[in-house]
């Protein structure tokens, strides 16, 4: 009886033993390659995204899906424009593989740097069992700085020689990036400038900068107009240049004196005209002393 008791016991734990192939039998997908296109994403722009998915897996994967988490991602910067955040698989065999597209676009509001694009893949298997993997994918968000000369003032309006004022400009970043090194330079002044170079150092996506330049004009000028070439330049974090230009008109006016030069021959004629009127009345015996 103790022989057939242990026998028992035996066939008992045998059969309970898991199934080797059977208890890990399987699907399961990962996400083996994302590709971008371009490879540069930039700000207020648009990519493609070609997103390979493989079953490594023994069972087939029903009712696949890939889902991306866009809203979770700081400052939503990315939006899917060809279809919803979720991409549909269907079935997909052990061994196969699907490649997946999707179009994204950019926020004009974005922040260049480095982001993760969480995704989930969700399947079901022919028992019944349904899996989840979750992951991420990284996309490389870059800017360009974009600077543009607003509009720049002459004080006073009118050079004339001796006269001193000041040439102000007013730039701004319209890009989408951070510009620094900021410089502005300034050619074919004519001598009119104390200062032809002016450091600004950075300046961020939407402001604004004013730099200030003194004029000096000396007592003998060359009378006339000076095409002044304004130049900025700059370079973004990575280092790349930029360069943005504008043509200043300065003028220099000849000198007016207190008393315009047109209006001597009535001031002549007003004294000739007195002085006759004088002679006129001592002649008449009715002098003035």
């Amino acid at each position: 009886m103790k022989g057939i008791a242990l026998a028992i016991l035996f066939v008992t734990a045998l059969f309970s033993l898991p199934h080797g192939v059977n208890a890990e039998a399987a699907p399961s997908l990962v996400l083996s390659s994302v590709t971008i296109s371009p490879a540069e994403v930039m700000v207020g722009g648009s990519f493609e995204s070609e997103m390979m998915v493989v079953n490594v897996g023994s069972l087939v994967a029903l009712t696949a899906e890939l889902n991306f988490d866009l809203v979770s991602i700081s400052g939503r910067p990315f939006s899917i424009t060809s279809s919803g955040t979720l991409l549909n698989i269907g079935e997909l065999a052990p061994g196969a593989n699907m490649t997946l597209r999707a179009s994204f676009a950019v926020s004009f509001q974005g922040t260049t740097g480095t982001y993760d694009v969480p995704y989930r893949l969700t399947y079901s298997d022919e028992n019944k069992y349904s899996y989840t993997k979750s992951g991420t994918f990284g996309i490389v968000l870059r800017g360009v700085p974009d600077l543009e000369i607003q509009y720049l003032t002459v004080d006073p309006a009118k050079l004339t020689p001796t006269v001193d004022g000041t040439l102000s400009i007013s730039f701004i970043n319209i890009g989408t990036e951070l510009a620094k090194d900021v410089t502005v330079r300034i050619y074919n002044d004519g001598g009119l400038l104390t200062s032809t170079v002016g450091y600004v150092g950075e300046l961020d996506r939407g402001a604004v900068k004013t730099v200030a330049f003194g004029i000096h004009v000396d007592e003998a000028p060359a009378i006339g107009t000076r095409l002044a070439n304004l130049t900025l330049t700059y370079t973004d974090p990575s280092g790349n240049f930029y360069t943005s230009r504008k043509i200043c008109e300065l003028r220099v006016y000849p000198y007016e004196p207190l008393i315009p030069s047109y209006d001597y021959p009535f001031i002549a004629g007003a004294v000739l005209f007195t002085v006759l009127f004088y002679i006129a009345l001592r002649r008449l015996g009715h002098g003035l002393w």
